[in-house]
């Protein structure tokens, strides 16, 4: 319990100070006559100027901290692209043209593991990444992926729970949009993306359009991870990289 509470407050410690600013803020801007009776005027203006000047402190505090922590994240991928997925890159452009079906489910399988390392790896998470091929109306799974991953997202005129989600994530691909979501459990994300009830090995998940150099949408990329707020519009700008390279292998083998 005292280890939760520690790791929440290093978290949240720059918001607390900003909500104990404003409060106190709050409290001697509504009863500034009524403290200036007690402990005079002089001293309650200071106690506001104080006020404020610790609830701004919080603000810019967290501020700086978030920053930093996208650069980490975004040195963290960067990182992780040249190590890893520019090689990668270098062997798909020596592979003869067009693609054995074998050969390009293989290099699909090989650029989705790649994209799991984009994914937060702290002890205990677990990340998973699968390239969808859109036909019609159906985003059907190309890369080889564990049991768990889902096979097709079908638009259907089905009115139940998970053919409502499967019609949004298809309509969303269809219309070229990217969607990032932190919190799977939250109702609000939940209604907005059309989520269905029920438990799942992820939290949070990024989804993003593949486009063909012609303008369209051939698939969907889409990356998940099991921590919560784990991924992010980061995130998505990394992972809309990674489809362009798909669309550019996709464009050799139709």
């Amino acid at each position: 319990m005292f280890a939760v509470l520690g790791s929440l407050l290093d978290r949240f410690w720059p918001h607390l100070i900003t909500a104990i600013g404003t409060v106190a803020l709050a409290l001697f801007g509504t009863v500034w006559q009524e403290s200036g009776d007690v402990i005079g005027d002089e001293l309650t203006v200071g106690l506001i100027i104080i006020a404020a000047l610790v609830s701004a402190a919080g603000a810019v505090i967290a501020a700086v901290r978030y920053d930093r922590g996208v650069r980490a994240i975004q040195t963290d991928m960067l990182t992780d692209v040249r190590a890893s997925l520019v090689p990668l890159c270098a062997r798909l452009i020596m592979l003869p043209r067009p693609l054995e079906q074998d050969k390009y489910v293989d290099a699909m399988t090989e650029l989705t593991m790649h994209c799991r390392l984009f994914a937060p790896r702290d002890p205990g998470t677990m990340a998973d990444a699968n390239f969808y091929a859109l036909s019609g109306n159906t985003l059907t799974r190309v890369n080889r992926a564990a049991g768990s991953a889902r096979e097709q997202f079908v638009s259907s005129r089905r009115t139940n729970p998970r053919a409502l989600e499967e019609r949004a994530v298809v309509d969303r691909i269809k219309a070229g949009q990217s969607v990032v979501c932190g919190n799977i459990r939250k109702r609000k994300q939940r209604r907005l993306l059309c989520l269905e009830e029920g438990d799942r090995t992820y939290r949070s998940f990024v989804s993003v359009p593949v486009i063909s150099n012609n303008g369209t949408v051939i698939g969907m990329l889409s990356l998940n991870s099991s921590e919560k707020n784990g991924l992010s519009s980061v995130h998505a700008t990394f992972l809309e990289s990674v489809a362009k390279l798909i669309a550019a292998v996709h464009a050799v083998n139709p």
